[in-house]
């Protein structure tokens, strides 16, 4: 057990991925001993708690986008290649449930557990002692029947993670390896069974992932994913991360944003205006000089200054190096002979 556990770690040290939990180093003095990053949030099973207790219901758009965030992972992981050889490591995971999959304030989802699904099963054959019950729901017919964990048997567990998501309720189908063979030999019901008003198109996907035979399921995790993301855009949902990161956030109870800063007290600003720039007849001044400038727009011409302003002239090289300060209103006059080519009010 102990060398499949290395084996399988060091496998899950080569996997990179923003979904999968990352295994940071591994170490054999005194038995074996795995680092993991350790990122902040809550696992899918704590959502379906939750939900089931009538608190806070995940909706369709924070289930698809955790459901869409996973199929990524595991098609990276089922493709990777040894860097060395090229050759496929015919990574699969094989033990997905709700409490190995984690979902952070920021909406970024982590895959736990790869690597040491082949040493759990032989540690439980040896020992005789069977999964939780709430992992049996997840394990597909293959998997039940023969042991041996596939690519259809991940996308089978997240077919089952995508119906409890959806619906907000656990799929229980037996608290003991016994009624879990006996369940999965009775038809599973659909998701409208539940709910009537269950979206007939994710359901097509919901139940083409929980195929008991694993040659009528998706044939990878791209094919679920694409037709996972047709379905939320042809529904309107607006799935993303920074969405399901204000649910978790939520849902921990959890300042995720800065406080809104308040509305500005637009009477305090104006009392500042007024110790800066003066009295009420400077506000007016102000306001003549926009009417200047709007009547430069406008091309209309003055023969005398508005107050505060005097008059000066537009030299040929000003317009040409673009001398003219911000303070300066523009042109509103004809020139005045010489090498004048215009005149101007400019602050007195």
């Amino acid at each position: 057990v102990r060398q499949l556990l290395l084996r399988g770690l060091r496998s899950a040290c080569k996997l990179s991925h923003p979904s999968i939990l990352q295994t940071l180093d591994i170490g054999e003095e005194d038995g074996c001993l795995a680092i993991f990053e350790r990122p902040s949030g809550a696992h899918v099973g704590m959502l379906l708690d939750e939900a089931e207790g009538g608190r806070s219901r995940p909706g369709l758009s924070v289930a698809v986008e955790i459901v869409l965030q996973l199929l990524e992972a595991l098609d990276y992981a089922h493709h990777l290649r040894d860097e060395q050889s090229g050759l496929p490591l015919g990574i699969v995971h094989g033990g997905i449930d709700a409490d190995r999959v984690l979902v952070s304030c920021e909406g970024s989802v982590k895959l736990v557990g790869f690597g040491v699904d082949r040493a759990e099963r032989a540690f439980r054959s040896a020992t005789g002692v069977e999964p939780p019950p709430a992992r049996l729901a997840y394990l597909a017919p293959e998997v039940v029947f023969d042991g041996v964990p596939t690519r259809q048997a991940d996308i089978y567990s997240l077919g089952v993670l995508l119906h409890e998501l959806s619906v907000g309720r656990r799929m229980r189908r037996g608290s003991s390896m016994e009624e879990l063979r006996v369940s999965l030999d009775q038809p599973l019901k659909p998701p409208t069974f539940e709910d009537p008003d269950y979206p007939a198109d994710l359901e097509i996907v919901v139940m083409r992932a929980l195929e008991p035979d694993a040659e009528d399921r998706y044939e990878s995790a791209v094919a679920m994913h694409r037709d996972l993301e047709m379905f939320a855009f042809d529904a309107g949902l607006r799935s993303s991360r920074a969405q399901l990161g204000t649910f978790v956030a939520d849902l921990l109870g959890l300042r995720k944003h800065r406080a809104i800063e308040p509305e500005p007290d637009q009477e305090e600003i104006a009392r500042e205006e007024r110790a800066v720039l003066g009295e009420e007849e400077d506000e007016h001044e102000f306001q003549q000089h926009d009417e200047v400038a709007t009547a430069v727009e406008r091309g209309e011409h003055f023969t005398d200054p508005p107050r505060g302003l005097v008059e000066a002239p537009i030299e040929p090289s000003q317009l040409v190096t673009g001398e003219l300060g911000e303070e300066e209103i523009g042109r509103v006059g004809a020139g005045g002979g010489g090498g004048v080519v215009g005149r101007r009010w400019v602050g007195g």
